[in-house]
Formats: structure tokens, C-alpha cells, sequence
């Protein structure tokens, strides 16, 4: 699930983890939280402006790291991002 405009998440509520990825505005990776448990607080790294939400342990299936750009949709371009 992607959050456009936060720079924070949450799972408070929720019964099971969860991978969260921080992007910046052109949808550059700031932060991976991986495995993060419920209640608990994940904050965003310097220049985050949107967070994804993931199945815990998709991060690394998928090989996110840290500076890698995201494309979500054909011509790379994030409309929210501009």
C-alpha cells in the first residue's frame, strides 16, 4: 500500500509485521524498515515523501536497498511526485 505525502508509519492495531520503504520525490529510496512488528513507530529518513507499505519480507525478496529508484508505472514518472 503506498502513502503519499507521510513520512511516518505506524502498526499500531495490526496483528502481524510489515516491510516499510521510505521514498523521497522522485520515488528514490530513503530508509527500509524491514520486519517491522505491530505497535511500534517507523520515522522517515532526511527527504522522505511518501512511504510504502509491504508484506514482511518482500524488501528483501524484491532486493530493495537504500538509492534504488522505484518506477510504478511504463514511463517512470509518479505522477504524485512532481
Amino acid at each position: 500500500m503506498l502513502f503519499p505525502g507521510c513520512t511516518s508509519i505506524h502498526t499500531a492495531f495490526m496483528g502481524y509485521a510489515i516491510d516499510v520503504v521510505f521514498l523521497d520525490r522522485a520515488s528514490v529510496i530513503t530508509k527500509v524498515s524491514r520486519d517491522v512488528r505491530p505497535w511500534r513507530f517507523s520515522a522517515a529518513a532526511r527527504g522522505t515523501r511518501h512511504v510504502l507499505e509491504l508484506a514482511s519480507g518482500e524488501a528483501d525478496r524484491l532486493g530493495l536497498t537504500v538509492g534504488t529508484r522505484l518506477a510504478f508505472d511504463s514511463d517512470s514518472e509518479v505522477p504524485w511526485a512532481r
